[in-house]
């Protein structure tokens, strides 16, 4: 869930925190706001270079390489 992938990638210091950022429309992945916050990130969301952009409010980016 994406959640969890905002709390393991270092943008939330608790998995309650990285759900309140998605519920109150603060969760990106790759641009595009994440709706729900058990959304699942799958195969298609990764981009050619293998990676994932991460943004939680308007200036805290994450790259997450998928390997």
């Amino acid at each position: 869930p994406a959640y969890i992938l905002f709390e393991r990638a270092g943008l939330c210091k608790t998995r309650a925190e990285a759900r309140r950022l998605i519920a109150q429309g603060g969760g990106y992945l790759n641009g595009v706001r994440v709706e729900r916050f058990d959304q699942v990130i799958d195969i298609r969301d990764i981009k050619d270079g293998g990676s994932l952009l991460l943004r939680a409010g308007k200036k805290r980016y994450m790259k997450v390489a998928v390997s």
